[in-house]
């Protein structure tokens, strides 16, 4: 994916979150001074590039935090609660995100939360009767900095239960490899719940076959039980039926193999 902005320089520009304005109506996240001599035009876009993301596996893991760090022991101390991580950067030590709490009674955890080991700075941005939006600054950023080493795209949100993380992650098998390692280095233990290679659906069938299985869906031919039989598919295409019945057998091939190559083994896969 390809994205750039044009902006009088110099500038400053905002940048807002609106998965968090949906929480708290507080959506801007940081503001970037865009730098250079002052030109009455637009500056040359810059183009940020990523790899396509089609092209890359993405890995579900399940990975069970250390008891001693403070999500883990709040997580598990109210095991009815959920944390969403929905943004975090980290430097050498320390981390720093925004966490959504849901729980019954949520004012309990964040009670909880106030003075606990490895949390330096906390500030709720927004409560309410069973949920809370707090900024938080920790000392054990244990997955933030596995993230990082390994060059691994941060994906959010990350979602805490009971002292287990699941985290979705698209990024090179070679960088999940990395990321393996630097759980396994740290003392993380996790499970691999699944891995999936995402497929382009213009490269599995061609565009009549893509059309021919839309049509085929529309009027009825996979219902259970059918409503529209091979015959009156062909009519309405206005094709022989022998031709109807082989175009769909190659597109419903091509499709099965497809979905039958990105189907990964779950649970103890190695990454």
């Amino acid at each position: 994916m390809t994205g750039g902005t044009e902006t009088p320089v110099p500038e400053r520009i905002k940048l807002v979150d609106h998965a968090l304005s949906r929480v708290a109506r507080r959506g801007m996240l940081a503001e970037v001074d865009v730098l250079g001599d002052e030109r009455s035009h637009p500056a040359t876009p810059v183009m940020i590039a990523e790899r396509d993301a089609s092209a890359m596996p993405t890995a579900k893991l399940a990975v069970t935090l250390p008891a001693d760090i403070w999500i883990a022991d709040l997580s598990t101390r109210f095991p009815e609660a959920t944390f969403r991580v929905l943004a975090a950067l980290t430097d050498e030590n320390t981390g720093i995100g925004l966490v959504e709490i849901a729980a019954i009674g949520v004012g309990d955890v964040l009670a909880c939360l106030d003075g606990a080991d490895g949390v330096r700075v906390f500030e709720t941005l927004y409560r309410g009767d069973d949920r809370a939006l707090v900024q938080f600054e920790t000392d054990d950023p244990l997955i933030l900095m596995s993230v990082r080493n390994s060059r691994a795209p941060f994906e959010p949100p990350v979602t805490i239960v009971d002292g287990v993380a699941n985290l979705e992650i698209t990024a090179p098998r070679e960088r999940l490899s990395s990321l393996a390692d630097q759980f396994r280095t740290l003392g993380l233990q996790f499970d691999v719940r699944s891995v999936r290679t995402s497929i382009d659906s213009e490269s599995v069938v061609s565009d009549g076959q893509r059309e021919l299985i839309r049509t085929a869906v529309g009027e009825g031919y996979y219902d259970t039980p059918r409503t529209c039989t091979l015959t009156e598919l062909a009519d309405h295409l206005g094709i022989a039926k022998s031709t109807a019945s082989e175009r769909l057998h190659r597109a419903e091939g091509a499709i099965i193999r497809a979905f039958v190559c990105d189907d990964a083994p779950t649970g103890d896969e190695e990454l």
